[in-house]
């Protein structure tokens, strides 16, 4: 992968977030069942790509960031910041969302 810049990263995520505003905002009623299973899947798609995007940076922050800069343990600022349990942290249909080492 290559170094690219903050504003770089920033950006993309900032496209991505238009993005999925836009497709919220859409109306679907005119779509066919294929159609609408078509998108559904890529829909699907898209969600299993989160992860590659999501691992690499708790990563980073496991080997980066210690307690007193995160403000606590990696685990707990996770889960409040991402504002998911720690207990059971879960995605869509009810897949694993995070998943921080223990003691961290």
């Amino acid at each position: 992968m290559s170094s690219i810049s903050r504003e770089e990263v920033v950006a993309a995520f900032d496209a991505l977030d238009a993005v999925m505003t836009r497709l919220q905002d859409l109306c679907f009623d005119g779509l066919t069942t294929p159609e609408r299973l078509a998108l559904l899947q890529r829909c699907e798609v898209a969600r299993r790509r989160l992860p590659s995007i999501e691992h690499p940076l708790i990563n980073q922050l496991v080997e980066q960031a210690g307690e007193q800069e995160l403000g606590g343990k990696l685990a707990a600022v996770l889960a409040g910041r991402l504002r998911v349990s720690r207990g059971k942290p879960v995605g869509g249909w009810g897949r694993p969302l995070i998943w921080v080492r223990a003691g961290r």
